[in-house]
């Protein structure tokens, strides 16, 4: 991950406003890049990361080249790879410990509560049970409520509510960031030309 920010050229810039400059990255290039990017007619292709992956180790996979982690961080929109990447197994236990006191207390603390308006796979005006007009199984849909509208369902709506502990939520966030796409080998030589063209 080292990496990422190497391929960037350096600005002085004025970070206190005290006229005194300092030579650091200039992070504004990377919209140019990420505009050269998106805009082309590149193929994509969704992968979801493994414990342990890093984006380094999947330059070296898929490209051959674990230098070209920036790729794989930039292609999915990623500007802090410590914390836009998924925590592997013991550092995300290690993150729960220190934020919430240990991992029973992160899994006993409710962190909200939500209404489920839609089960998944559930749709009474569809022909096809479960899935929608293009043949896709219909996803949960939830909305978060405040701790009287929860009281209130518990009371009066069974099986159309729960409460989201601290764990469940943490874990969540940490897992949807296992979501990525990859860019196909086939365009990489193209991206980097791309790249480069912004650079100079």
């Amino acid at each position: 991950m080292s990496n990422y920010f190497s391929i960037f050229p350096k600005i002085d810039y004025d970070i206190s406003k005290s006229g005194i400059t300092k030579n650091v990255v200039d992070l504004t290039v990377r919209y140019a890049i990420k505009t050269k990017i998106k805009n082309r007619s590149a193929t994509y292709y969704n992968y979801i990361i493994k414990d342990g992956e890093r984006p380094d180790t999947l330059a070296n996979r898929f490209y051959d080249d674990s230098k070209l982690d920036w790729v794989v961080l930039m292609v999915n929109d990623i500007v802090d790879p410590l914390y836009d990447w998924p925590l592997n197994y013991q550092n995300f236990r290690n993150y729960l410990t220190k934020k919430y006191g240990s991992i029973s207390e992160a899994q006993q603390g409710v962190h909200h509560y939500e209404q489920i308006v839609r089960t998944a796979g559930y749709q009474t005006s569809s022909a096809y049970e479960g899935y929608d007009e293009i043949g896709e199984p219909l996803k949960e849909i939830v909305v978060e409520v405040d701790s009287d509208t929860y009281t209130n369902l518990v009371a009066t709506q069974p099986g159309t509510h729960r409460s989201v502990s601290n764990y469940d939520y943490e874990h969540k966030l940490n897992e949807d960031k296992r979501e990525i796409l990859v860019l196909d080998k086939y365009f990489l030589n193209k991206v980097i030309s791309e790249v480069e063209d912004v650079f100079r």
